[in-house]
């Protein structure tokens, strides 16, 4: 199950890394998920924290979801409209890897290590 907490958490901890640059996009992976309890005060911030985090920049972002249950797609595109009131963040949902990864012109040949990052991440 994801959290509030640990959906907020994630990505506070992402945007403070010495890593991470605004114009880096997502891949998110929600297939694995089978409960997200995840409401709309807690979209309504992280969708805040994005525009903030990466409104420093002239860049936007772009998040590549790879759906999973129907309520994950619900949150997604829920989320996806509020990020956009923002406009930094462009979101789409995909069913596969290769369509995801095509849109943030990925090269087909990562799509194999992509695979085998997110099995491993999906793995208890």
């Amino acid at each position: 199950m994801v959290t509030e907490e640990d959906y907020l958490h994630a990505y506070r901890a992402i945007f403070a890394s010495s890593d991470y640059r605004p114009d880096m996009h997502e891949l998110a992976d929600t297939r694995p998920m089978e409960t997200f309890d995840v409401q709309l005060p807690a979209i309504r911030t992280l969708a805040a924290l994005v525009a903030t985090t990466v409104g420093r920049s002239d860049s936007s972002m772009q998040t590549a979801v790879i759906q999973g249950h129907a309520i994950n797609r619900g949150v997604s595109k829920l989320y996806g409209a509020v990020a956009e009131l923002h406009q930094k963040e462009s979101l789409r949902l995909f069913t596969t890897v290769a369509d995801a990864a095509a849109w943030l012109s990925l090269p087909p040949s990562a799509i194999p290590m992509i695979d085998k990052e997110l099995t491993q991440m999906s793995e208890p």
